[in-house]
């Protein structure tokens, strides 16, 4: 249980850490870097493997975990700027509903993975959750620019969330 509160206040605050930023004039390169470096260095703390460079190269994943972060830099620029100019709640809500792509792609590669009717309902909830969410009627002073960058956010996390998936099927083993 303390893991899921973890996670739920660690990407809640992702995104509360970009909307201050914002409002405070800090530029996002310098938060992502510092993000990256801490995720990085507690990643190799909490790594129970010797982490050498031969181990990484013969585990085969490194392709696929270089592509996947450098979607996520990618990713958590989009968030900065979506959050700045569509407004933090349509940001929030079109990176949380991109859950929907790894759990139709886990249903594409896994054959134990079967569509339900919670999943397909929760799929039609999420992408009608994105559309209600990202339209914003026309109004003077509203960038209609602006509506792009949630739905690119919310296409782009899903791809990331899939990569992830795909490399957890393919280079995770059961005992891992």
């Amino acid at each position: 249980m303390h893991f899921l509160i973890l996670c739920i206040l660690s990407s809640t605050g992702i995104f509360l850490i970009f909307k201050i930023i914002d409002r405070k004039g800090f530029p996002s390169f310098p938060v992502i870097v510092i993000n990256y470096l801490a995720a990085t260095l507690l990643g190799f703390v909490l790594h129970p493997g010797s982490g050498s460079l031969p181990e990484v190269k013969q585990a085969g994943w490194l392709p696929v975990s270089v592509l996947i972060g450098v979607l996520f830099i990618m990713m958590f620029f989009v968030v900065a700027l979506s959050t700045r100019k569509a407004d933090i709640s349509v940001t929030t809500v079109a990176s949380k509903m991109s859950v929907i792509f790894p759990i139709v792609f886990s249903m594409m590669i896994d054959p134990s993975d079967r569509l339900s009717v919670i999943k397909g309902s929760g799929i039609i909830l999420a992408l009608a959750g994105v559309g209600l969410t990202v339209y914003r009627p026309v109004s003077a002073g509203v960038d209609r620019k602006a509506i792009y960058l949630p739905l690119i956010l919310f296409l782009g996390m899903g791809l990331v969330d899939s990569l992830v998936k795909y490399a957890q099927h393919h280079f995770i083993r059961d005992q891992d």
